[in-house]
């Protein structure tokens, strides 16, 4: 077996998990990139995975989609509406609060995320990254005028599909990005100076197959930072790891908080 490899079923995992803790106290400028993983573990389901995914529907990839959304905008909105119940049940865990815990000590300089829940920032997080945006907000297609999510619902619930801008009745479209619609530019532009600024690229819960996003690593590496990755299934970057760690992310993020003393609870919570 390579060195700094574990097979997904080896327990105890304990010597790569303590060597993760080591480069990570070492570390001063670390960047975490976060995937769907993160968000399972909440109870939002994936997007790719063979398993549940939810682009294995057809029906629902297309009525999501860019192409989508511009031709039938009451089927989108219809769509949305079968996503939308774990999205606003889902709380943080483990390794949202353990994310945050970084940032608050002085050691993590960013969140780039792909997901669109907005659980980094519930769990404290204040530099997030959202590169494939988010479901909180959306804006007017036509005037741009900017919308809150609870705008939004407000106009669904009052049977308005497809909800409507009331300054220009334009279309309303969520600021999540789209299946063929590009990533957001500032976002992107801003993930691309973290990495490359960063000493230690922290990888948890993403396939890294989706680009641009799945390129950061290697802009990371080359740019001289150490990569650790902790996802349930082997990546394409796992031989250009310094680790890898194939386990749930909720064990791992429990480890490295328990053996550097942080309390992953939501502030006033005291530690069970």
């Amino acid at each position: 077996m390579t060195p700094g490899r574990e097979h997904p079923m080896t327990p105890p995992r304990n010597d790569a998990l303590n060597r993760v803790v080591e480069h990570l106290e070492r570390a001063t400028r670390v960047v975490a990139l976060t995937g769907a993983g993160v968000s399972t573990e909440a109870g939002i389901p994936d997007f790719r995975s063979s398993e549940g995914g939810l682009w294995n529907d057809l029906h629902l990839m297309v009525s999501l989609s860019s192409w989508g959304f511009r031709l039938a905008p009451g089927r989108f909105y219809a769509s949305i509406l079968r996503l939308l119940p774990p999205l606003l049940t889902a709380q943080p865990t483990r390794t949202h609060y353990l994310l945050a815990e970084f940032e608050r000590r002085g050691k993590l300089t960013a969140v780039i995320t792909q997901n669109i829940d907005g659980l980094h920032q519930r769990a404290g997080s204040r530099n997030v990254i959202e590169l494939h945006g988010t479901y909180r907000r959306a804006h007017c297609v036509d005037c741009q005028h900017a919308y809150t999510f609870e705008e939004v619902q407000n106009k669904i619930q009052r049977q308005e599909l497809p909800p409507r801008c009331h300054r220009c009745r334009g279309l309303i479209k969520p600021d999540v990005v789209l299946f063929g619609d590009l990533l957001p530019s500032e976002a992107l532009a801003r993930a691309t100076e973290a990495v490359q600024q960063c000493d230690l690229l922290l990888i948890l819960g993403s396939s890294l197959v989706v680009y641009p996003a799945a390129d950061l690593p290697r802009q990371a590496r080359e740019a001289g930072a150490r990569l650790i990755i902790v996802n349930l299934e082997p990546t394409p970057y796992d031989h250009r790891a310094e680790i890898v760690i194939h386990a749930p992310l909720g064990e791992f993020s429990q480890f490295v908080g328990d053996r550097m003393g942080m309390n992953l609870q939501p502030l006033g919570v005291p530690p069970q």
